[in-house]
């Protein structure tokens, strides 16, 4: 009976659309989960970048825990992602070389499709930094008086 099953083509794609059906299933979950962690890793490092930028106004003035807890707080109100969760940023302001504003921060996501493949959540982290200060230019001027 089984040689008479593969030697029949009357109804060849029926056996080969059920062979076929949970690797095409797994590639569609694995392209979904990795649109939304594409999405939310973007989404983060714009944040982020924004709020360096808005910190470089006043990072000067502001102490060390008033720093790290304006830039919580601005972030969290740029980045507007429920599905990412175990978000953590820090904020250092340093005057070596300039002044310079650096934040880094790391997230994770759950997975809907990938938890088949092992994978139940990913990481991801992300950095910006925004320098600003007097830097000296130095300028050299040279007339020709050749006359060329």
């Amino acid at each position: 009976m089984l040689i008479r099953f593969l030697r029949d083509s009357r109804g060849g794609i029926a056996p080969l659309m059920g062979i076929l059906a949970l690797p095409l299933m797994g590639a569609v979950g694995v392209a979904v989960d990795f649109s939304r962690f594409n999405a939310t890793r973007t989404a983060f490092q714009s944040a982020l970048d924004s709020t360096s930028l808005m910190l470089a106004k006043s990072a000067a003035t502001q102490t060390a825990g008033d720093l790290q807890s304006t830039a919580t707080s601005t972030f969290k109100a740029l980045f507007a992602h429920p599905e990412a969760s175990n978000v953590a940023i820090t904020a250092t302001y340093s005057q070596t070389n300039g002044s310079k504003v650096t934040l880094s921060g790391n997230a994770t996501i759950d997975t809907n499709f990938l938890g088949v493949l092992g994978y139940c959540q990913l990481n991801f982290s992300a950095m910006s930094v925004s320098t600003w200060g007097n830097s000296r230019l130095r300028v050299a001027l040279v007339l020709d008086n050749t006359g060329s």
